[in-house]
């Protein structure tokens, strides 16, 4: 048996823990805030059946309470099996499978009798003796945050990271300005957007603010793996990424993680203003990317004007940055404004 606090909602409650015998199997975790000698009034959170892992189903012997990053977790052991089983009790109505260790082959342990937790920091630490070979087994259960994949979603500026990520019971797991999105032409650009919280251990969602959204359509601007010239998409996580790890840890992870992108829309252009005084045309549209550098979003010898007579005239004036996603603007040089002039 244990006991714990959880933060549920701001609200801090006193937890029991207790694995059934083994000959039964089940383990549960109930809520015992408050309670005094009524037992009437303890609410159970979860009970579930004993898990088949590896063909076989696992029962524990013993479990260890520990916290990791600011949530609780539990160990449990299995004698006659040679297994760890660690649950997540972030939500002890869900018990989540985080990590499992298969020790039954090698010169680990023959037979786990006991374990217990200690805290490193951020990091947690089990320890497991065998009784059948005297030996003692240490394993850091905070492994290096790490990202493995991750999926761009151009329409809804969702960017969904697949990895492993501790959490940060101080604040936001996730310092999303660590995070550095590379694209066409070896283009790098790093986020802005808010920090955000895990969604589980293995995945966070970050919904981009208009002006990394206006930034990865320039550099993102393919549907699937590579861009437009063929450079590879690629998420990169600086140092101190990861809140939730302990920041004596070296965690960057600048290599091998994937971006697929999807549903990469073309821009187009609806309407136009011109003004005859200053010689401005004003572009309204939808889906205008904009790319890494200045002045070069708008490749303006592309546009043309026509008008009087049917006539028509292609633009000189340099190329342009656009103002977002929908407008840009362009201050045409003389010789496009005498030209124009004719025409409207």
């Amino acid at each position: 048996i244990e006991f714990f606090e959880h933060n549920d909602s701001g609200t801090t409650k006193q937890l029991m823990s207790w694995g059934a015998p083994t000959t039964l199997g089940g383990h549960s975790i109930i809520d015992i805030t408050g309670v005094n000698s009524s037992p009437a009034s303890i609410e159970s959170f979860s009970h579930s059946e004993w898990p088949t892992l590896n063909g076989v189903q696992f029962k524990a012997t013993s479990q260890e309470i520990f916290q990791l990053g600011g949530s609780n977790y539990v160990a449990h052991t299995s004698s006659t099996l040679d297994q760890i089983l660690i649950n997540d009790l972030g939500n002890p109505r869900q018990l989540e499978q985080v990590a499992f260790l298969d020790i039954s082959s090698g010169d680990h342990l023959n037979g786990v009798s006991e374990t217990t937790t200690f805290n490193s920091g951020n990091s947690a630490i089990l320890m497991s003796a065998s009784i059948l070979n005297d030996s003692v087994s240490f394993y850091k259960l905070s492994p290096d945050p790490s990202i493995t994949s991750s999926t761009y979603d151009a329409t809804s500026g969702q960017l969904v990271v697949d990895g492993d990520f501790p959490s940060n019971s101080a604040g936001s797991d996730i310092d999303v300005s660590k995070l550095t999105v590379r694209g066409e032409g070896n283009s790098t650009y790093t986020l802005t957007s808010a920090d955000v919280n895990r969604t589980t251990r293995n995945e966070f969602t970050i919904t981009l603010n208009a002006a990394d959204q206006l930034a990865l359509a320039g550099i993102l601007n393919n549907d699937g793996t590579t861009s437009d010239d063929g450079t590879t998409y690629s998420i990169e996580a600086a140092e101190d990424w990861s809140l939730g790890s302990d920041t004596a840890d070296t965690i960057a992870d600048t290599s091998g993680n994937a971006v697929t992108v999807s549903n990469t829309p073309a821009p187009s252009i609806t309407s136009a203003t011109y003004d005859f005084s200053t010689g401005v045309i004003s572009v309204s549209g939808s889906n205008f990317p904009g790319k890494i550098g200045l002045n070069n979003d708008i490749d303006v010898s592309k546009l043309a004007v026509t008008g009087d007579e049917n006539g028509s005239y292609t633009l000189t004036t340099s190329d342009v940055d656009v103002s977002s996603s929908t407008t840009f603007t362009i201050t045409l040089n003389t010789a496009d404004r005498i030209a124009v002039s004719g025409l409207l």
